[in-house]
């Protein structure tokens, strides 16, 4: 049912100071020819309207893998979500209706993002170590360990691209998870993942890295994890 005003009748016309917008121009109650939403449009050239359908069914010709929302329920309002279907996975999942008006919102994670750009050769998903990688990094340096950073999209197991991958033959990578990004289930998920190509993980958190004493314990776990792999 396309939606009214109090008083308000399709066709019926306002200037701009009497609905709260520009006070220069006229305005008509139209409905949209698809969803029949009724809005304020405003007149140009003779009184005709300045568009017949309204901003959400025009960005669903636009976009066609996103589905139109009607009624009550169109994402006007900050923070609003919209189904969409993953361009790599095709799952589906709902996007911030401000990251589809820019284009983006067409990946349900970083890791689908990541491959898609990998499968397709978009090479620009390297990027440089973050400063607890640096760190790690340092650490495998300073022990002399055969481990070498791989997070820039350099080797690929399948879909994933670990962070570290042992360069002396041995099939064995290390992740560096983040506090933040990471929940507990993820250590599971990685080990199994990698052990479907022949591959052991150590996986290392990043509070673990906080202190000298808990640095030299993670030194202490990748130096057993390289001998016993």
């Amino acid at each position: 049912m396309a939606r009214t005003e109090l008083g308000v009748h399709v066709g019926d016309t306002r200037f701009g100071r009497e609905i709260g917008k520009s006070p220069r121009n006229k305005f008509v109650w139209h409905q949209c020819e698809i969803c029949g939403r009724g809005r304020w449009v405003r007149l140009v050239r003779k009184d005709v309207p300045s568009s017949v359908i309204c901003f959400g069914c025009r960005r669903c010709r636009e976009h066609p893998r996103l589905e139109h929302p009607r009624g009550d329920n169109y994402p006007s309002r900050h923070g609003s979500r919209v189904p969409r279907i993953c361009c790599n996975c095709g799952c589906d999942f709902k996007a911030y209706w401000s990251d589809v008006q820019k284009g983006n919102g067409n990946f349900c994670s970083r890791s689908c993002l990541a491959t898609w750009m990998h499968t397709h050769g978009m090479f620009n998903y390297r990027r440089k170590p973050n400063l607890i990688e640096e760190l790690l990094t340092g650490l495998i340096n300073w022990a002399e360990l055969p481990f070498k950073y791989v997070g820039d999209g350099e080797v690929w197991l399948g879909n994933r691209n670990p962070d570290f991958i042992n360069i002396n033959g041995r099939k064995q990578v290390i992740e560096l998870f983040g506090d933040y990004w990471h929940p507990e289930t993820d250590v599971l998920d990685r080990t199994s993942h990698y052990n479907v190509y022949g591959f052991s993980t150590l996986v290392i958190w990043e509070h673990e890295l906080n202190s000298i004493s808990s640095q030299l314990d993670v030194v202490g776990r990748m130096i057993t994890f390289q001998e016993c792999g």
